[in-house]
């Protein structure tokens, strides 16, 4: 499965059926097909001959998984809440963890094998076992909320072989993508938030540009419209204007072509918007963390930082572990515009802390390194 950011996610049975390749010729290999820069390959918690991800697992947006649940006594009890620890530790597309949600499946109702097409979701119900399908459908409605749900009964359901392993979506090639990083999480009090975005209209037509706009919102007021314009390129950006200490900003993206497709950004738009909220502290640490690009995270066998902020010129880098241990320590002059590049190669895996300091100035950053 793949969160359509670059991020896919599958059971080691592909390790299973391409023995003579290694995993960094696989993870190649879906590089140079699908795009895929992050691949997660994970054990199977089910425990059965299958080994088929939706069996047990399913995104429900970029940052969000479902993840089955099964009773104490089911011998895969351990492997599965295991699972659902090491997706809720692991950092989605947006740079935040992924948000998991659990659906209970005491005796092996296949609920996560289910299809999401556009704005809809078919969900397998087992027949005359109405608490738990209505369970189901609740934790579907929590999590993505502005879609419709559809139940699909059938007692040909199996816990190995349900919707998802029998129906699919097709692609869009001319589809109309919106590409777009959003703000998330405590941010600091700002002149005003540039909300940037590229627009690919794929079919070819041309984008009409009184239909590319944002909304937002502060807490539980109204929507308020502003428009977005091309920068260069496919680059669109428009502006929220600075909000008070304790503000809640709720915003989504809206575009049109010709072709004519609409999309908003997030999928659903309105109903589950991006959110973030405002802090008290003025935006000085801050912007030299985002002048300062750290990347990729995950990483495998390197952390690149882009230096930008010149004023951090003679500085001192830190890997730091969970643990509070000092894994690595370099300094590094003349830094201004430079790529710096750290070895993570023999680097276990895990969370980790990036520490940079500059005389007086320093930051952090949360790292992940995954091999």
């Amino acid at each position: 499965m793949c969160d359509g950011m670059g991020v896919a996610a599958m059971t080691d049975l592909v390790e299973d059926e391409n023995t003579s390749l290694t995993n960094a010729q696989i993870d190649t290999l879906f590089k140079q097909f699908m795009g895929i820069t992050r691949n997660y390959i994970t054990t199977d918690p089910l425990g059965d001959y299958i080994k088929h991800i939706d069996c047990w697992g399913k995104f429900l947006d970029v940052d969000k998984i479902l993840i089955g649940q099964v009773p104490v006594s089911n011998t895969q009890y351990n492997a599965y809440e295991a699972m659902a620890t090491y997706w809720a530790n692991q950092t989605s597309s947006y740079g935040n963890n992924y948000q998991v949600y659990r659906v209970y499946e005491p005796s092996g109702q296949p609920y996560t094998n289910s299809l999401i097409l556009n704005n809809k979701v078919f969900i397998p119900f087992v027949p005359n076992q109405t608490t738990n399908n209505n369970a189901a459908l609740a934790v579907y409605q929590q999590a993505m909320p502005g879609y419709e749900f559809f139940g699909i009964s059938s007692s040909s359901w199996q816990s190995t072989d349900a919707l998802h392993c029998r129906t699919h979506e097709v692609a869009d090639k001319n589809m109309l993508y919106v590409q777009h990083m959003p703000y998330w999480g405590p941010q600091p009090i700002q002149t005003q938030y540039a909300v940037t975005a590229n627009i690919y209209a794929l079919s070819g037509s041309n984008i009409i540009p009184d239909s590319v706009y944002l909304k937002y919102k502060i807490n539980s007021g109204a929507w308020i419209y502003v428009n977005m314009n091309l920068v260069s390129g496919n680059q669109w950006t428009g502006y929220i204007p600075q909000q008070l200490a304790g503000d809640t900003v709720k915003y989504y993206i809206h575009a049109s072509d010709q072709s004519p497709r609409s999309v908003t950004h997030p999928f659903i738009g309105a109903p589950d918007p991006h959110s973030f909220y405002i802090t008290s502290i003025v935006n000085t640490e801050v912007k030299r963390q985002e002048e300062n690009l750290i990347f990729p995270n995950p990483a495998n066998d390197y952390i690149f930082i882009s230096m930008k902020d010149c004023s951090m010129d003679d500085v001192n880098i830190k890997l730091i572990s969970a643990m509070g241990n000092e894994v690595i320590s370099i300094n590094e002059q003349n830094t201004c515009n430079r790529m710096l590049r750290i070895n993570t190669e023999n680097i276990a895996q895990g969370s980790y802390i990036l520490s940079m300091t500059s005389g007086k100035k320093s930051f952090v950053k949360k790292i992940m390194i995954m091999h």
